[in-house]
């Protein structure tokens, strides 16, 4: 797994990023909760996470070149993990990359 693989994630991890960061600063003089506002935050992250992955046909197991019996759950998935941000995916594409040097070989193979 390189940077060029997951490239299409990050992109999409920094837009949702950047979207939260908008309702955040919306939110702010908001009187909720702290609790309230980190869910909403979480959910329309998460959401737009979903959206970007559904529109743009992006999933991460067909970027790790594993197979998907299920498009729209790894869609799912992926918008999920991208909803959470450039940070998340970073950290995960170090796990995988830690996981690779570990197993000695390619992710996909």
């Amino acid at each position: 797994m390189d940077i060029g693989s997951i490239l299409p994630l990050v992109i999409l991890a920094v837009l949702c990023e950047a979207f939260v960061q908008i309702i955040k600063v919306a939110l702010k003089n908001v009187n909720l909760g702290k609790e309230i506002k980190f869910l909403i935050s979480l959910v329309v992250g998460c959401g737009m996470g979903i959206i970007y992955t559904w529109q743009t046909q992006t999933s991460i197991l067909k970027l790790l070149g594993m197979p998907v019996r299920s498009e729209v759950l790894d869609m799912i998935t992926t918008g999920i993990l991208v909803g959470r941000g450039a940070n998340f995916i970073h950290t995960l594409a170090d796990l995988f990359k830690k996981y690779k040097e570990k197993i000695g070989g390619p992710i996909d193979g």
